[in-house]
Formats: structure tokens, C-alpha cells, sequence
């Protein structure tokens, strides 16, 4: 490289390792405060925790280089580096493990060959840190002013502090002149342009600032009444090296959290830790913590997590099929109805009549699960109906009527703490409003966001509305539901919401429940337990021991088997003694060993799905689009012909697009998302998941969405008059102008399957499968007749597709095909099915995508046979719409439609789909009430639906 060259070098190029030694040599002496900026007193296991420079974690912990890299693999699950330093294991930090550690050095170990000396490195990676400490010296440096000034005690730090004076580093510039002559020019022309790219502070994604927790320490402080109370003190670090301490008192010390653990603190958006005083106290009285935010936890597991966290967490790994029966169908039916007439505003008995037609008539497949008319339904809805009549004359209007008034038989007195007597729901936001919350790590679906006028206080407040149509008897559970509610409301909506609605049908019974501050903290405290319990790969949590709770848990075989395969407990360790081994003891040495290896593989896959999800709120869209995983800067094409309530949309480029950079490829095909793929779409200044859906079209300059929530929702927006205590009057008419399209992944799949792990060990009277359980976990041997009429083989089969062809028909319990791509499986499996159906069988044909399973439909349906296909129209090819249900205008009763599953010889349906709401599940659950089995089941290309069936 010319001298010239290097002389135009940056400063970050042109000394990197004068640099790397000043960032830990710069230190001077520090000073030890004797209490915190309220004044209460440190104990001595606290006194160097409130220096809020690198020093304390660097010199202690970790290096600034290693630091970062531990930040930065803990946020992208990459795993750590061996050559680490290791950061304290415990939450008792002592001096003992401090004088353990290894003496923190002035500058990097020292390298023999100055070639070599950054070869382990990539070159992004140096300039990354070079460029970030260069930037946090003087932060760094004025940090330590402001810690001595406001200290009076001068108790130096033990640190070894070297000054680069400007001859050292004139220096080592004449001694490292020629470090970069190994460097191709245009490599480095390259590097250095990336260098000169600054990218900005986010608004998109800045509210959702993450720490890690570096060091966790015992104390005590002072009260204004008390001494020596205790207190947990978290060191936090940022990615971009920010540090910050928080102090948990009160009840938040029981919080379960270790080093490394990721967590947020809402209202730390863009924190400035420059100056000692900056330390976050968390108590009974202020702030709140939550741990793995981004794992995104329902409001009803945590509502229901309170007497048995185990089922909760089970809850969320496993996917449940529950059975459909009476009350549920009736439940759902009256849920629709209610929702309906909300949004409509018509509560009059001939409307609400009218409108229980319709949706009875759009449930019939339910009805058909419980082998009921619509003519019974109806008439057992009657009651429910006027129900919903009485509530609308009640409870719905501009202004509260003297009659509607709040029920007061249970939960907290709404007119001692609001001054609440009579409410009316004058405006309906939304209906089955699907939020995401990665400020609290919640999400939940609420059934109806209102607008509540109050009398006599004369307000108008944004709440949720909950609708139960069962009994008042998990009361406990609705309120908590619905408290948590109001924090997604407050994220998504930017109000201070507080209070919220829930109302049961069967009783006509209004009760509003407050958000009070203690019973929020106690919910957000079971959600951080709940989020530590299921990022706990290793173990669960106790089983709750109660005979009477268990045997009515729909969790209780995988929470037995769990406990007798992994955990190897017995009847005592149990607590449930005879019942647990009539349920476990089938289960032996093969069938644990099975249930251990798959479930590990499970997590290990479940684990890479979290970590994509959570990049949609972590990562801006131009930062995504680069990586090929988002469509950035989006907007709704108005050309798009589509059907009045169509729920497809067509995005297209802004054409203002002045922001996107020239880096970025325009062509949209370029990305890896494709058609089929699940995506999220949100707007561009930071609201999530306004609907979820599947890429239908995809080409250079637009994409085709089918969304399965329905519609898309708008941004809530504040209306002029708008006011945070007394108005809080929202507009949710206004369209989205920008929208950011992210990828998704279907994490649906991975409870499916440990619930198909739960039912190989099933024992039969449980609904398990011995047979199964033999074939595939004990790997026995499968049988094949010896003498069976075979038919007569197509001429077109070579000698491969007639054996292959002859081993199904001949096998007792299973056959394989193998074959690479173009041998003809395809082919062979539907003349395999053609001759099974000529001889008068039933088939089930499953595959884990809906092409490879329409490819086999199509040769059957061509030659002549009726087949039935389930599913997603949209993703069904055009040629099998006409064989779906909804394609039939004459199913119009529940008598025609059973007539017309029992004529289908043929169903075809995708593995995944078969267990999920809508036609599949209906069908499965069909076969079980009637007690009918298909003769056989096919599955093609196997391998990749191993445990999905």
C-alpha cells in the first residue's frame, strides 16, 4: 500500500492496536459512593456498584471485547466462546470470588508476530468494537468525573492505570506503518465506506431497549423506618455498551433471574448512562422488570398459572385437542353472535334472531361434531339471545343509563376506587384484537376494545372488554385475564389504560376491574416465573401433587410421563401414588430413552424459532430487508381488485421510497420470502402484528397476502380532544400509510409434535396407541402378508414401482418407498390409492406440504375418483377447489353434510392441518364420534411429518 494511502486511512483503521490498548488503559481512579441517589445506605457486598463505567465489569468480569461478544451471543443464540471469561455463577458475588479472578492486564496480551495479531478476528467484527470505543471513551471518561465529584471519600479503585501519551502513539503508528500492505486496496475501500455508514438510533425498534445482566449481587439499604432491608442489585450491559444498575426490592426480589438472562425494564427507551446517579430502583411502589421479553407469554396461561405453574408451562409447549361438546360449540356460537351485534350496534330481538341464523349456518361443521340440527341449536340458543337483547338495552349507547348499572357481588368496589356507578360502551374499536406486547413479553386476543363513558365521574375511557358465556366460577382467573389486558391495550394504543370490562352472558353480569398497582405487579411477577420455567430446558416445575386437580388436568399424561421418563420419579415423588402408576407403568428403559432424545431435539428447534420471531420487533425493517427476511416500506395497492371482507391484500414499493439504500436489491424475488410463507405484517413506526397471514403472489415489485386474521388492522390514532386522564377518544378509521411485511415462523408444528411424542406413550385407555407405540418406539419389525391377489400393474411401472407397488398392498403395518426425485413415487402412491379405492378401502392421503400432496390428488382426481381436499383454499392449486366442502352450495344443513363426508372415499389433507382449528380437526373428531377408521393412511414424503401424524 502507497504512503498516501495510508495516510488517508481513518483514525479507527490507522491504529487499531494503540487503540485496543488505550480502551483498557484509560482508567484512572475511581471512587466508592457510600449510599445511592435516595440516600439509602450500601452495604460493603454493594459499595462498587454504582460506578456506572466499563470498570466494573471489565476489570471484574469481563474484557470490553469479550463483553461485547457475550452480548452479542446471548441476543443472536450463537454459542459462546470457550476462551471466555467467565462472569459470576451466583447471585452471591463475594470477595473471595473477586479475589479469584484473574488480574485484569493494561492492554491486550501481548502478540510475536504483529501479522498474526488480529488474524483470529474478522475484520467487520474489529472495526464494529473499534468504532463503538471510540465513541464511549468520552462518555466513558466524564461518567468517572461525575462518579468522583459526587463521592466525598476518595477510596481508589485497585486498577493499574496507563496513560497513552501522543509519542506512544506517534510512536506505534511509524512502528505498525505497514500493517495494512497485506490488505487487497479494494477490500479495504470497501471496509472503509461500510465504516463511514453511522446508522442512527431507531425509533422503530428503540422502545424495546434489552439488557443483559452481567453480575448479580446481595445488599441492604436503608428505609425511611427501616434498617438493613434487603435488596438484589442487577449490573446490566446493553449491546451498543451501555451499562446500568437496577435494585429490586419488596416483593420483586423474589424474582428468578441468572447472569446472562435477557431482560427489560419499561420506560428505558433510550437510557443515558453517563452519570452515577442513574441507577433504577424497582419496588412495591415503582417500575417493573421483565424477564425474557421477547418471549411472548399468553395472558391466560398466566392468568391460570397460579396454583400449578407446571401445567401452565406444559401448557405452552404442548398443543391440546380438546374433544368439541355442547357447551363449547354453544359457547363459541353465542361468542360470535355477541361480537357481531357489538360491532353492528343492532340488539333488537328481530336483528339478533336474524343474526343467529347466520352464524349457526356458518357453524355447521361444529354442529356436526356434536351430531346436532340447526333447528335444536336455535332453540337451546333462545335463552342466550335475549341475554344479549337485555345487555345491548342496558349497557350500549352515547351515555350511561339509571339502570345500567356495575355489578358489585365479587371483585374490587369500582365506585370506592373510580367513583364508578353507572357505564355505557359508546364506540366499538376493534373486535378480536390480536396484540403483541414485546414491552411486557405478553400477547393475548381480546374479544371487544371499547370506548366506556362513565356517571358520574363524566369520563370516557379506552378499555378491554371480555365476554364469558360459561359460569362466574374462575372469576379470579377472567379478572386477572383481563387486567393484563389493559398493558396490551397500553402498549398498542399509548394510554394509560387501567381499568377493564367483563361481562357474562348466562347471568347478564357487568363487573369492571381496576389494574391496581399491587395486583399488576403480582401478575407481572407470575409472568417472569412462568417465561424463567419455560426457558428451562432442563427440568420443569413441581408437580402440584393433588389427586383431586390432576386427574381433571387435560395436561396430566404429559405431565406423568414427563415425571416418570425424565425426571424418573415414582408413585412417592408424585404424590399421586396408585393413580401415577396405572398411567406410567407401560412406559420402560426404550420408551424413556425415545421420549428424551426427540424432546431435546423438539427445544433445540423451538429454540431457533424464538429467536427468529423476536427479530420483527428487535431489528428494523431495512435492517431485516438486507438479510432478505422483510418487505420494508410498503404500502396497500389500490388497483387491487378484491371482493368486499376479502382478507387479501396487495403491498407494493413506496414509490417515495428515498430512504431505502442503494445497497438493497428493488427486485423483491431476491428475498427469501417465497410463496407460502407465514408473515406478519405491521407499520413501519413500530406497531406489530396489525395482521398475520401467508404470501399468496409473490414478483418483483409486489406481494399478495392472505390474511388469516381476517382483515388488517389500522393504527389507532388519538383524536384531537384526546386526554390521557378524562378522553381518552381514539380514531381507528385512518389507513396505515407505510407497512413492513417481516417473515414468520409457524412454531404450531413444535406443539404438535410433543403432543404426538405425549400420545405414543399413551396408555390405550387414554386414547394411545399400543400398536404405535411398538412399531415406531420400540422399532419392532413390521409384518406383510405372504399370499395376496395382487392387481394387475400398470404397463408403465418399471420393476422398482411394481415392487414397490406389491410391498404396500401386502403390509400388515407399515411400508416405506424410497426414492430420489423423479423415480416416480408420486405416480406409484396414486395408482396405490386408485387400487385400494377399487377394492372398496377408504384412504387418507397426508403430506407435510400442500404441493406435494395436491401433485398425488391430482393424478386420483383425474382418473376418475371423488376425493374430498381440506384445508386453505387459497393454497389448494386450482384444479382440487372444486372437491372442498366450501365449493358445494348445496351443503346448507347438517344432514346434507354428513351425507356428503360419508361419500368421500378419498380425503386429503396436510398433517399439520389435520390438528389445527377448521376442517381438519372437524373431520378427525368426526371419525371419533362415529367410531370410524380409515383403512389406510398414506403419507407422502414421509420423513419430513416423522412426528406430525
Amino acid at each position: 500500500m502507497s504512503h498516501n494511502a495510508k495516510q488517508a486511512l481513518p483514525q479507527t483503521y490507522f491504529s487499531k492496536r494503540q487503540r485496543l490498548n488505550s480502551y483498557d488503559d484509560r482508567k484512572g481512579s475511581r471512587q466508592q459512593p457510600t449510599s445511592d441517589h435516595n440516600g439509602a445506605k450500601l452495604s460493603p457486598l454493594a459499595g462498587d456498584m454504582e460506578s456506572l463505567d466499563l470498570e466494573h465489569f471489565g476489570n471484574i468480569l469481563l474484557q470490553p471485547k469479550q463483553l461485547q461478544q457475550r452480548f452479542l451471543q446471548k441476543l443472536n443464540s450463537i454459542t459462546p466462546n470457550e476462551n471466555l471469561s467467565p462472569i459470576a455463577p451466583t447471585s452471591a458475588y463475594n470477595k473471595q470470588s473477586e479475589q479469584q479472578q484473574p488480574p485484569h492486564p493494561a492492554g491486550p496480551p501481548a502478540c510475536n508476530n504483529e501479522e498474526d495479531m488480529f488474524s483470529d478476528i474478522s475484520l467487520d467484527d474489529l472495526e464494529h468494537i473499534l468504532a463503538g470505543t471510540e465513541q464511549s471513551l468520552a462518555k466513558r471518561e466524564e461518567a468517572a468525573k461525575c462518579s468522583m465529584e459526587a463521592t466525598d471519600s476518595l477510596d481508589p479503585v485497585m486498577t493499574t492505570t496507563t496513560t497513552i501519551t501522543s509519542e506512544a502513539v506517534a510512536h506505534a503508528d511509524t512502528k505498525d506503518d505497514d500493517m495494512f500492505d497485506d490488505f487487497p486496496d479494494d477490500l479495504l475501500d470497501e471496509a472503509l465506506d461500510l465504516c463511514d455508514q453511522v446508522t442512527p438510533p431507531n425509533a422503530e425498534t428503540s422502545r424495546y431497549q434489552r439488557f443483559m445482566v452481567a453480575r448479580i449481587q446481595d445488599s441492604q439499604y436503608d428505609s425511611v423506618d427501616q434498617t438493613n432491608l434487603y435488596e438484589k442489585v442487577l449490573s446490566l450491559t446493553t449491546e451498543d455498551e451501555r451499562f446500568a444498575i437496577a435494585k429490586l426490592r419488596g416483593n420483586w426480589v423474589q424474582t428468578i433471574v441468572k447472569v446472562g438472562d435477557i431482560v427489560h425494564i419499561p420506560g428505558t427507551t433510550t437510557p443515558n448512562y453517563k452519570h452515577a446517579s442513574n441507577v433504577m430502583v424497582i419496588d412495591d411502589t415503582q417500575g417493573c422488570i421483565i424477564i425474557h421479553p421477547d418471549r411472548l407469554i399468553s395472558c391466560t396461561a398466566v392468568a391460570e398459572s397460579s396454583f400449578c405453574l407446571r401445567r401452565s408451562v406444559l401448557q405452552h409447549k404442548i398443543k391440546t385437542i380438546g374433544d368439541y361438546s355442547v357447551a363449547l360449540v354453544h359457547g363459541n356460537i353465542i361468542h360470535r353472535i355477541m361480537q357481531c351485534a357489538l360491532q353492528s350496534g343492532d340488539f333488537s330481538l328481530h336483528g339478533l334472531q336474524t343474526l343467529a341464523r347466520e352464524v349457526v349456518a356458518a357453524s355447521l361443521d361444529e354442529l356436526f361434531c356434536i351430531n346436532q340440527d340447526e333447528d335444536t341449536a336455535l332453540t337451546m340458543l333462545s335463552t342466550s339471545i335475549q341475554a344479549i337483547h337485555s345487555f345491548g338495552k342496558t349497557f350500549m349507547g352515547e351515555k350511561p343509563k339509571p339502570h345500567s348499572r356495575i355489578s358489585t357481588d365479587m371483585g374490587a368496589n369500582i365506585t370506592a376506587t373510580h367513583g364508578f356507578e353507572t357505564v355505557a360502551f359508546s364506540k366499538i374499536l376493534d373486535v378480536e384484537e390480536h396484540l403483541w406486547s414485546p414491552t411486557y413479553g405478553l400477547k393475548g386476543m381480546i374479544d371487544v376494545s371499547v370506548e366506556m363513558k362513565t356517571h358520574p365521574t363524566k369520563r370516557t375511557i379506552t378499555i378491554p372488554l371480555e365476554l364469558k358465556t360459561g359460569k362466574n366460577t374462575r372469576f379470579i382467573s377472567h379478572r386477572a385475564q383481563t387486567i393484563l389486558y389493559t398493558l396490551l391495550m397500553s402498549d398498542r394504543y399509548g394510554a394509560p389504560i387501567d381499568t377493564g370490562a367483563l361481562y357474562y352472558s348466562r347471568t347478564n353480569s357487568l363487573y369492571i376491574t381496576p389494574a391496581l398497582r399491587n395486583e399488576l405487579q403480582l401478575l407481572l411477577m407470575a409472568r417472569n416465573n412462568l417465561a424463567s420455567a419455560i426457558h428451562n430446558r432442563l427440568t420443569l416445575p413441581p408437580m402440584a401433587k393433588n389427586l383431586h386437580y390432576c386427574q381433571q388436568c387435560p395436561l396430566s399424561d404429559a405431565c406423568l410421563q414427563h415425571h416418570k421418563a425424565v425426571e424418573n420419579g415414582t408413585a412417592e415423588s408424585s404424590g399421586l401414588g396408585g393413580w401415577f402408576t396405572r398411567h406410567t407403568e407401560h412406559i420402560n428403559d426404550v420408551s424413556a430413552k425415545f421420549y428424551q432424545h426427540w424432546l431435546q431435539l423438539i427445544d433445540l428447534e423451538e429454540d431457533d424459532i424464538d429467536y427468529i420471531r423476536r427479530d420483527i420487533w428487535r431489528q428494523s425493517a431495512a435492517a431485516r430487508e438486507k438479510v432478505g427476511k422483510c418487505f420494508a416500506n410498503m404500502v396497500i395497492d389500490p388497483t387491487f381488485e378484491r371482493d368486499d371482507g376479502s382478507s387479501v391484500f396487495r403491498f407494493c414499493r413506496h414509490k417515495d421510497d428515498s430512504s431505502r439504500s442503494k445497497s438493497v436489491a428493488t427486485n423483491m424475488l431476491h428475498a427469501t420470502i417465497s410463496v407460502g410463507d407465514p408473515v406478519v405484517v405491521s407499520s413501519a413506526d413500530g406497531h406489530i402484528n396489525l395482521g398475520m397471514g401467508f404470501v399468496l403472489k409473490l414478483d418483483k415489485s409486489s406481494v399478495v397476502v392472505n390474511l388469516t386474521s381476517s382483515r388488517l388492522r389500522n393504527v389507532p390514532r388519538r383524536r384531537s380532544d384526546f386526554h390521557p386522564e378524562n378522553n381518552q377518544v381514539f380514531d381507528n378509521t385512518q389507513p396505515t400509510a407505510l407497512f413492513r411485511i417481516d417473515r414468520d415462523e409457524m412454531s404450531s408444528g413444535v406443539s404438535l409434535m410433543r403432543r404426538n411424542m405425549v400420545s405414543l406413550l399413551a396408555r390405550a385407555e387414554d386414547g394411545g396407541d399400543e400398536k404405535r407405540r411398538r412399531l415406531i418406539v420400540e422399532l419392532q419389525r413390521p409384518l406383510f402378508e405372504t399370499h395376496v391377489d395382487l392387481p394387475a400393474m400398470p404397463d408403465s411401472f418399471n420393476p422398482s414401482q411394481r415392487r414397490a407397488m406389491e410391498k404396500v398392498l401386502t403390509a400388515k403395518d407399515y411400508a416405506i418407498i424410497l426414492g430420489m426425485p423423479g423415480t416416480g413415487k408420486t405416480t406409484t402412491t396414486a395408482q396405490i390409492i386408485c387400487t385400494l379405492v377399487e377394492r372398496g378401502k377408504s384412504v387418507l392421503l397426508t403430506s407435510y406440504t400442500h404441493s406435494a400432496l395436491d401433485n398425488v390428488l391430482h393424478k386420483v382426481h383425474k382418473s376418475g375418483i371423488d376425493v374430498l381436499r381440506l384445508g386453505n383454499p387459497e393454497k389448494v392449486i386450482p384444479s382440487l377447489r372444486n372437491c372442498m366442502p366450501n365449493a358445494n352450495p348445496t351443503l346448507t344443513s347438517v344432514e346434507r353434510l354428513d351425507k356428503f363426508y360419508s361419500s368421500k372415499k378419498v380425503v386429503g389433507i396436510t398433517c399439520l392441518a389435520m390438528c389445527c382449528c377448521g376442517s381438519g380437526s372437524i373431520i378427525v373428531l368426526w371419525m371419533k364420534h362415529r367410531k370410524l377408521l380409515f383403512r389406510h393412511v398414506l403419507g407422502h414424503y414421509a420423513l419430513q411429518m416423522y412426528l406430525c401424524l
